[in-house]
């Protein structure tokens, strides 16, 4: 993987919705749950699990 092509589009100034705070405002409480770390780590997982991504 080219990590260089993604700091470049970064840099560029592209802003793109994140994946895991979408999911993490499908919570019944979002702030809680970005407090509490067992919490965030599964809604990272969910957002992860449907494009296979590495966690």
């Amino acid at each position: 993987m080219n990590s260089q092509f993604y700091l470049d589009l970064a840099a560029s100034g592209l802003r793109v919705p994140i994946g895991a705070n979408l999911v993490l405002h499908e919570e019944s409480d979002p702030e809680q749950a970005r407090q509490e770390g067992s919490t965030l780590g599964r809604v990272i997982e969910r957002a992860a699990l449907p494009w296979a991504a590495p966690i």
